[in-house]
This record gives C-alpha cells, sequence and structure tokens, in this order.
C-alpha cells in the first residue's frame, strides 16, 4: 500500500528520528509495529523491506501527517520544479513534465495518481488549495 502522496523514505526516517527524540526508540518502534533492532537500523540508514515500508508508511500517516499536514503535493512539486524558468515558459514545461509523468505511467500499466492529475488541470505557478 502506497501512501496517496509521496513520501520519501528520507522523510520518513527524519519523522520517527524526531519522535524518538522526544520519547524514545522502543516507544516509536511500538507505534510503528516493528522490531526495536529494525527500527535503529531504519534510522541508520538501512532501507526497509516491503513489509516494515507499509507499517512506515501506515505509521507517517497516522502519526505524522495527521498532526503535519501532507507531505509536498503534485502542485507543489511542480511549481518548484519550473521555479527557475520565466513565468511565461512555466506553463509550456509543467506542460511537457506532466506529458512525460503520462507516458511514463502509461507504459507501466498504470494511472496517474490523482494529485498529479489535478497538477495537471491547473496553470503553473498557481499555489495548492487554490
Amino acid at each position: 500500500m502506497l501512501p496517496d502522496r509521496y513520501v520519501s523514505i528520507s522523510r520518513i526516517r527524519e519523522a520517527a528520528r524526531a519522535r524518538a527524540e522526544a520519547s524514545s526508540n522502543r516507544a516509536v518502534s511500538r507505534e510503528i509495529g516493528i522490531a526495536h533492532r529494525g527500527f535503529l537500523l531504519f534510522l541508520e540508514g538501512s532501507r526497509p523491506q516491503a513489509k516494515t515500508l507499509e507499517k512506515l508508511y501506515a505509521w507517517y500517516r497516522e502519526h505524522v501527517e495527521r498532526t503535519e499536514g501532507p507531505p509536498i503535493t503534485a502542485s507543489d512539486a511542480l511549481l518548484v520544479l519550473v521555479r527557475a524558468l520565466p513565468p511565461e515558459r512555466r506553463p509550456a514545461a509543467s506542460g511537457g513534465v506532466i506529458a512525460s509523468l503520462r507516458e511514463h505511467h502509461a507504459a507501466a500499466g498504470i494511472e496517474l495518481p490523482p494529485d498529479v492529475l489535478a497538477a495537471a488541470g491547473k496553470p503553473a505557478g498557481t499555489p495548492a488549495g487554490t
């Protein structure tokens, strides 16, 4: 199960580390539902296995997104990608990025995530939520 919006493993690791510093490694590993040693390895930079990754995503959604809000939206990511371009070039560049994403998703036989589809309908430079 993947999150609705992209969350990097490094972001989850950062959130887990911050939560562990506020309480304890053991408390957070219990909260996530993984072994204490596995949690320590994760904090040290190891790449979690698929089942552990699912638990980390679920924990992030339940305990971090609820209080901090969701990670970057596709619309916001698109703004970051085209920000260095002159404003008049941003719509075409955004369209090109979305077209490329559509192509890659179609080749993989999967649909674009809903937030990417929403971003495709917004002109570049439009903040998320508008």
